[in-house]
């Protein structure tokens, strides 16, 4: 089988037509989509059944929640494509998304997978297309860097050879599981392709993590960026680069925004960057005092 195109479900029953409608006109020949109900409490599990009535869609309900990533690694377990891709079931994408992704991989042993541009926070008043330049990356640290794949880690607009997952699974009970994956998947990846073709379209959802992430769930997140830098795999050899700086200031941010939701989360360490006023004045402050001064900052701009 040539494709896995892998859907967590959970409460969307609002949004699974769509989604799965828009993967079916996309599907290549020889294709199966993965339907994984994670136990919702909606009509979604008698709409996955439904969709199972197709010949290219199975339905799999977990007798236990577990969350986007344990749907996920079901997904995985059972997918028998030689290609996989994950669509989230409140999305949706165009029906040139995978086609051209997979004859890539097809003509293209050496691509481990392809990233097809995606429409973030689609519907909100905050949307972005983030399109890229048609690349090919054979050093992942560039990928990383060049690219700012920090920055665009979404599992869902790539589609990825199989045996990436070989021996990885999403980590469950984790946020932001996507950025904690991607850096270990480019450890096995010789080549990243970005493609102008296709879309995916990544709907608002206000009640969404990535508009409502507590402190602890941003702390996920920073941490999986302190862990790339800590293992220094994606930035070896350009560790004192722009780019570098570039990155480190994204990371700082976050660290910013873990401060501001707990007051007290330091991971981030105090590295040598220039090139911004923030990473400036924390060569002054330090990080600690960095965080006190942007949370006192914030809270005194919200009494306003």
């Amino acid at each position: 089988m040539k494709l896995s195109v892998v859907i967590p479900v959970y409460n969307t029953a609002s949004t699974l037509c769509r989604c799965v409608e828009s993967v079916i006109k996309a599907l290549p020949d020889d294709s199966e989509v993965v339907l994984v109900d994670d136990c919702s409490t909606d009509s979604s599990p008698a709409l996955c059944d439904k969709a199972a009535g197709h010949p290219e869609v199975r339905a799999i309900h977990r007798r236990n929640n577990g969350g986007l990533s344990a749907a996920r690694n079901t997904g995985i377990d059972a997918a028998q494509g030689e290609y996989i891709t994950f669509v989230d079931s409140d999305d949706f994408i165009s029906t040139d998304s995978l086609c051209g992704a997979v004859a890539r991989l097809d003509n293209e042993s050496a691509t481990d997978f392809v990233e097809y541009p995606i429409f973030v926070h689609y519907g909100g008043s905050d949307a972005r297309l983030l399109k890229f330049k048609a690349e090919v990356f054979d050093s992942m640290v560039s990928y990383w860097l060049d690219a700012q794949a920090y920055a665009h880690c979404y599992a869902c607009n790539k589609v990825f050879r199989r045996r990436l997952f070989n021996h990885l699974r999403f980590a469950e009970g984790r946020a932001f599981e996507d950025v904690i994956m991607l850096p270990r998947l480019l450890q096995s990846c010789r080549r990243v392709a970005l493609t102008t073709q296709g879309c995916y379209y990544y709907c608002s959802n206000a009640a969404g993590i990535t508009m409502t992430a507590t402190g602890q769930q941003l702390s996920d997140l920073l941490e999986a960026h302190c862990h790339v830098w800590k293992e220094g795999y994606l930035l070896k050899g350009r560790e004192r680069s722009a780019e570098a700086a570039r990155y480190y200031a994204h990371v700082v941010n976050i660290q910013l925004s873990v401060a501001l939701q707990t007051g007290n989360e330091l991971m981030l360490p105090e590295l040598p960057y220039g090139g911004s006023w923030k990473l400036r004045l924390l060569h002054v402050l330090g990080m600690k005092n960095l965080c006190k001064l942007y949370r006192k900052i914030c809270l005194f701009l919200h009494r306003f």
